[in-house]
């Protein structure tokens, strides 16, 4: 009763949203590619995207001219005097109090790569926290990768019940006519309805199973699937166990020791020599370049400023010997990484060998329980076995299959989590 609200709750869900054709048939990269394009941490790239573009444009509004107005007022209790008087010379009392308002400009005329290590920085921040997003993204693949082969397994569960409930049916009518002949007992054809109607159950049970499931990916894919649908998978049987490609963690690690490294040419920058060119112009009262004028003015002035640190203790030394240590721990962070990846391919291809071969045995074994149960058919048909020995037989096969095509999907699922551990998928 769950299941079916699941699956009503998600066809409402489509049908409100405008969305009525399902999906018939999509591949297992397409079911990564729609997850991670519909999950709403991809939506986070777009946040980043946006602040590094204004990160950019605060750093390149750094290297435009500067203009300021500043004004300031101030009240003292005393002033410089002259208490002697010179014949012919006029001075001037000045104020207790002095005002100034003035515009004043500043450009930054060299700046020793500091804009362009700073640009460099942050270029390193924005592709450090994309790859992480990416990597977020990527870790979702085991998710969906349980409700494909969950589907997929279901899928050949209802296929070997539908198989053995065809064999019951087509036993049950030759039974029947037995029993008008007086071969086959009533009790014997209860035996063969109950188990029919335990498999009818079972196969229900199982499609609803597999609706669920179904139903689950369509809202990761946030696009509706149909129920019977057809999963691709890729193709396995060219799969190269040694072959591999940069995984979502390694891209990871590099973009770390850029950003780490990035930091480097800030530190140099911060050594060099800056020379900016200044302008001020204003009026105050008095005027405060002419010691003689204590009526209002203007007064204006041009200049340049250098500013270069020459001593810094080793400051700049000690900080590029920390991004050192800061690179070769992540470097020790990837070694051990890639240690746990070679165990955990390791255990893998051993998993897959095992599996391998366990297969083949299996696949001896239901082809010798197929050959058992045509065999007891034809016994049956002669009098020589009962209907009990025949579904004896029936179930030992259907539990044989069952357990071969789990043994399918086990080979599968190890073949794809060898392609995601290798990098490849």
């Amino acid at each position: 009763m769950r299941t079916l609200l699941m699956v009503t709750a998600s066809l409402l869900f489509w049908s409100n949203m405008g969305i009525t054709q399902p999906i018939h048939q999509i591949s297992l990269q397409e079911c990564y590619a729609k997850v991670q394009e519909n999950f709403p941490l991809s939506t986070a790239r777009q946040l980043i995207r946006q602040h590094h573009e204004l990160q950019q444009s605060q750093i390149d509004a750094t290297t435009l001219p500067e203009l300021w107005w500043n004004s300031k007022a101030r009240w003292q209790s005393d002033v410089v005097r002259f208490p002697l008087q010179l014949p012919g010379l006029d001075i001037p009392q000045l104020p207790l109090y002095n005002v100034q308002t003035a515009l004043e400009a500043n450009y930054l005329l060299l700046d020793g790569g500091m804009t362009q290590a700073k640009k460099t920085l942050a270029e390193a921040g924005f592709q450090q926290e994309w790859q992480a997003i990416q990597l977020e993204l990527d870790q979702l693949k085991p998710r969906i990768n349980e409700l494909v082969f969950s589907s997929l397994l279901l899928k050949s569960k209802a296929d070997i019940l539908r198989q053995g409930l065809q064999r019951l049916q087509l036993i049950l009518q030759q039974a029947v006519k037995s029993q008008e002949h007086g071969v086959a007992s009533s009790l014997e054809l209860n035996r063969i309805r109950a188990e029919i109607i335990q498999l009818e159950a079972q196969v229900l049970e199982t499609e609803q199973a597999r609706s669920a499931a179904i139903s689950t990916l369509s809202v990761w894919m946030q696009s509706p699937l149909s129920d019977s649908i057809t999963f691709i998978l890729p193709d396995l049987n060219r799969l190269i166990p040694t072959e591999t490609s940069p995984r979502s963690e390694h891209l990871l690690f590099e973009q770390q020791k850029k950003s780490i490294a990035a930091k480097e040419p800030l530190l140099l920058a911060a050594q060099k020599p800056m020379l900016s060119a200044w302008a001020q112009l204003g009026v105050g009262y008095p005027n405060p370049f002419n010691f003689f004028d204590n009526q209002i003015s203007p007064f204006g002035a041009l200049g340049l400023a250098l500013k270069w640190r020459v001593l810094d203790w080793k400051q700049t030394q000690r900080d590029q010997e920390m991004l050192r240590l800061q690179l070769n721990l992540v470097d020790q962070r990837q070694q051990a990484f890639d240690q746990t990846i070679d165990a955990g391919r390791q255990q893998i291809l051993e998993q897959l060998r095992l599996s391998t071969g366990l297969l083949n045995k299996e696949a001896e074994l239901v082809s010798l329980h197929q050959q058992i149960l045509s065999q007891t058919e034809a016994q049956l048909r002669q009098g020589s076995a009962t209907l009990t020995d025949y579904l004896v037989q029936e179930n030992t096969l259907r539990q044989a299959s069952l357990s071969l095509a789990l043994k399918k999907l086990q080979v599968d699922i190890l073949k794809i989590n060898l392609l995601i551990i290798n990098g490849k998928l």
